[in-house]
């Protein structure tokens, strides 16, 4: 992606605590015909000092079929239209601010062993006692739900981020923006205000 390096997050710690906090991704695998694109949650997980993302496709989507290319997990973070208007001076137009991570490698489908992984990684992420989603639900149903979906892996060759917040703008106008987002009052703008507040106090995270 378009990177500049006044935007650029290279720290691999933010950049996989940021997928561990938005794990939903879309997913762009190049293709000879034409790119395929998904919309999936896409897990990190190590294995054997290796880094990989993991997931799952519905088996009813060709995608799964056309993995030859190479893939990029795109993980959103939250964005706002920044208005000129805040900068209080001339000749200035108006922007959009955002943060996002790519991660790219090659897909490929797992065996059902490490699907019922992935599927165990999913619910323990979200629903914390898998025991008691176990409980619920029985061995054929799962096992009839398991054979919907089919279950990928990507060992992740390249990582970066992009935390695109006024770093390129003066202090004082920073915080005129964090003030017009606060002001703004929707989710998106008090995350890109946050994030912009914590990167001018200096913590050395600016993970949302």
């Amino acid at each position: 992606m378009y990177n500049p390096s006044a935007f650029t997050e290279s720290d691999p710690v933010v950049l996989l605590e940021f997928i561990d906090r938005n794990p939903f991704a879309t997913v762009v695998t190049a293709s000879e015909n034409e790119p395929k694109v998904s919309h999936i949650p896409m897990y990190y997980a190590e294995t054997d000092g290796k880094r990989f993302l993991v997931g799952h496709f519905a088996r009813a989507n060709d995608h799964w079929r056309n993995l030859n290319g190479k893939t990029t997990a795109i993980f959103h973070g939250p964005h706002a239209y920044i208005s000129s208007k805040w900068y209080a001076t001339e000749n200035t137009v108006p922007t959009w601010n955002y943060v996002t991570v790519h991660a790219s490698g090659r897909l490929s489908v797992v065996d059902e062993k490490e699907l019922h992984s992935i599927i165990d990684l999913m619910i323990r992420r979200h629903e914390g006692d898998i025991r008691s989603f176990q409980a619920g639900l029985s061995e054929e149903a799962r096992g009839h739900l398991e054979k919907q979906i089919v279950g990928v892996k990507m060992e992740i060759e390249t990582l970066e981020g992009k935390w695109k917040v006024s770093q390129n703008k003066s202090l004082e106008i920073q915080r005129k923006i964090i003030g017009k987002l606060t002001e703004a009052g929707d989710w998106n703008s008090a995350q890109v205000a946050m994030i912009m507040a914590k990167r001018m106090a200096g913590n050395g995270n600016p993970g949302t």
